[in-house]
């Protein structure tokens, strides 16, 4: 299986695709920066999404890999996925898109399942699909 590993750029992001993050990267963190991996079937999602979204997932992942700590609103621990796994909270006019991340490999985070939310609840079979490629991700 391949994964798909990036570091991401820098992203400048105006309004009204802002992000409020609840923690800020620490100072001593700014020069280190985690790797992403992103599982491979979930690149055609995420280029699915509206640029609004794009671009604020893009944020995001990049306070990620200097280390931030994001919590609610923007995220939210997944336990019924894996200890460890959060998805990332967007939205916009068109919906509601979460995709799904870790960070408890040493030097990178890995990013392993994405969708459009349309229910209120997660649905069963995207926290199956999600345990199922983690776990891929983590074999690997």
């Amino acid at each position: 299986m391949e994964t798909l590993e990036y570091i991401t750029a820098f992203i400048i992001i105006r309004p009204p695709y802002e992000v409020t993050l609840t923690t800020r990267p620490r100072s001593d963190t700014l020069g280190v920066m985690k790797r992403t991996a992103f599982h491979h079937s979930i690149q055609e999602t995420i280029r699915s999404f509206p640029i609004g979204i794009k671009k604020a997932l893009g944020k995001t992942i990049l306070e990620l890999q200097h280390g931030a700590s994001i919590g609610m609103p923007l995220s939210k621990a997944m336990p019924s996925v894996a200890k460890g796994a959060h998805e990332i909270r967007l939205k916009d006019k068109d919906g509601i898109y979460r995709v799904f991340y870790f960070t408890k490999v040493k030097d990178k985070i890995l990013i392993f399942h994405a969708f459009q939310k349309k229910t209120q609840k997660t649905p069963k079979k995207d926290i199956d699909l999600a345990k199922k490629r983690l776990k891929e991700m983590l074999d690997e």
